[in-house]
């Protein structure tokens, strides 16, 4: 019985963890999206040129997901084909409260349509026409492609790739490919070293502070599936000024100090001195990684003590 070949590359940590969490999780899997204000008359010839070149750039935007029926990982598959379908809408003669209503149930649209993630495409583009200098770009990728970083790097790179079209020329830049990362981070992780690390902290027994509940913490809302909603609070200048001066008297950088006062907030909450707390951490600690499209944040988990220094460990790497 002849038996299917696959040649692909093994996923990175980042993606390995995604994809087994999404195993477990019966809603859709997790979309990595953003939405783009283009102004001025955009050639829509070029600019589809342009994305061309930006997919036969980064084999991460080809990339799919492949695995036998024994396999309970798959493998990163590179595939050759081109960009996919780009759907467009012209809305030029809508009310702007009209125009917004339309992205956003666009928007809603693509978070509601699985992935296949053996076949793809993994990634949907739509470019909605709000006015003759003003349209929209909506990029929605599968989070096993992309992270908040790469979404930036990636509007960045479809600019470049846009100017360089309309000087009828191609990036001549070499961009570093995301299967390379993922072969060398788990390299790291199979070093001597890191075994260390691993080892010491699958020792430290954390599990009394995995079962802190928040106050209304799963109780049934009758709503299913995750759905994330954010308070929005303004900051003063004069509060601008107190926070600053505290943070200089600590040398603590802005995102500590606001860590901390997470961590207060959980401890007032929860009556509980000990915690495990999480933060979303950008994988490209190296000035080379900076431009690399691909899944490289990182989850770090700090383990408070409010009698002790605070230690972090990096949860993909556990």
């Amino acid at each position: 019985m002849q038996q299917e070949v696959i040649e692909g590359f093994r996923l990175s940590p980042q993606q390995k963890h995604l994809w087994l969490l999404q195993q477990g999780d019966d809603s859709l899997p997790y979309h990595a999206e953003c939405v783009v204000l283009i102004e001025g008359n955009l050639n829509t010839k070029i600019f589809s040129a342009a994305l061309q070149q930006v997919f036969a750039r980064h084999e991460i935007l080809r990339t799919t997901f492949q695995c036998l029926p024994e396999m309970t990982v798959p493998v990163q598959v590179i595939t050759d084909g081109g960009i996919p379908a780009i759907h467009t809408y012209n809305l030029s003669g809508w009310d702007p409260p009209e125009q917004e209503a339309r992205i956003e149930a666009l928007c809603q649209d693509a978070r509601q349509v699985p992935f296949e993630f053996a076949q793809g495409p993994l990634s949907r583009i739509s470019l909605v026409t709000l006015s003759p200098d003003k349209s929209m770009l909506l990029v929605s990728l599968s989070a096993l492609c992309a992270d908040m970083a790469s979404l930036k790097n990636l509007v960045h790179e479809i600019s470049r790739s846009y100017a360089a079209c309309l000087r009828r020329e191609e990036l001549s830049d070499e961009p570093r490919q995301y299967a390379d990362l993922a072969e060398w981070h788990n390299e790291l992780l199979e070093s001597a070293d890191t075994k260390t690390a691993r080892e010491y902290w699958r020792k430290q027994d954390i599990s009394a502070l995995l079962t802190v509940t928040l106050p209304g913490e799963k109780q049934p809302s009758g709503k299913p599936g995750f759905a994330p909603h954010f308070l929005t609070s303004t900051i003063t200048p004069d509060m601008a000024a107190k926070i600053g001066t505290l943070m200089r008297k600590y040398e603590a950088s802005v995102s500590v100090f606001f860590l901390a006062c997470w961590q207060t907030l959980l401890w007032r909450l929860t009556g509980q001195s000990d915690l495990v707390v999480g933060m979303a951490c950008d994988g490209r600690t190296y000035e080379e990684l900076k431009d690399t499209l691909g899944l490289l944040a990182n989850i770090c988990l700090f383990i408070v003590t409010w009698k002790s220094t605070c230690n972090s460990v990096n949860s993909w790497r556990r």
